[in-house]
């Protein structure tokens, strides 16, 4: 399994793909990396991250299924019929990759807080009077 760093990496890669449209890669590997962060927050226990994830990852869903269904032999009607929905669709996708809820995953900050060796921080961002912030390793190991 490769650590959440390199899948938080690869998430940052490849979101200007997914909003140029010319690669079909571009949403693919943005789904892939969404559903292997995923995998980290379910095993860290963070529900909103995972649910931040799950929107990523179903918001861009009907891309990439107009994209691989545009890859193969179509009646002509039916293709021009889904080209127009890809375009309807990928208006669509400039939004939800700038929302607040996916901002997180390319901000200036990662989306796993508090990244580090699973030891109280000071300088960790957290509430007064609800004791020290804790660093929760961003790259678990294997």
């Amino acid at each position: 399994m490769r650590q959440a760093g390199y899948w938080l990496e690869h998430l940052k890669k490849h979101f200007p793909l997914a909003l140029e449209g010319q690669d079909l890669e571009g949403v693919h590997q943005v789904r892939v990396a969404a559903r292997r962060l995923r995998v980290y927050v379910e095993l860290l226990g963070w529900r909103v991250l995972r649910d931040d994830l799950s929107r990523l990852f179903r918001g861009t869903s009907r891309v990439r299924d107009l994209e691989v269904a545009l890859s193969h032999p179509l009646p002509p009607g039916f293709r021009d019929h889904l080209k127009e929905s890809l375009v309807r669709t990928r208006r669509a996708l400039p939004e939800l990759l700038a929302s607040s809820w996916t901002r997180p995953f390319y901000g200036p900050w990662p989306p796993f807080p508090f990244a580090g060796g699973g030891v109280a921080d000071p300088k960790a961002p957290g509430k007064a009077g609800r004791g020290k912030a804790f660093r929760i390793p961003l790259d678990l190991p294997p």
